[in-house]
């Protein structure tokens, strides 16, 4: 919990990053969070009914968060895609 408070610390007082940023870390760090399925893209774009170049325009438009392992190993979080599908884009 003493590493939590620090990276918390160390995040909010940085002024370079963006909220958006500092947002993600602090998720990241959410326990719940860590046992989410994730997805990839061609299962996303199954599970919409779309095709993967949807996909692409739903994340650079800002719709879906993909979380990026390596330049070419990207990922969505199952339980976001699902609930993007439900209740459609809070822009």
């Amino acid at each position: 919990m003493q590493n939590r408070a620090i990276i918390e610390a160390a995040i909010n007082s940085d002024p370079t990053a963006t909220p958006e940023e500092k947002a993600r870390v602090l998720a990241a760090m959410n326990p719940a969070k860590a046992n989410q399925k994730m997805i990839t893209k061609k299962a996303v774009a199954e599970l919409l009914g779309v095709h993967i170049q949807t996909v692409n325009s739903y994340t650079r438009r800002g719709l879906l968060r993909p979380v990026k392992f390596t330049k070419r190993a990207v990922r969505y979080s199952e339980a976001d895609v699902l609930h993007f599908q439900q209740n459609g884009a809070a822009l």
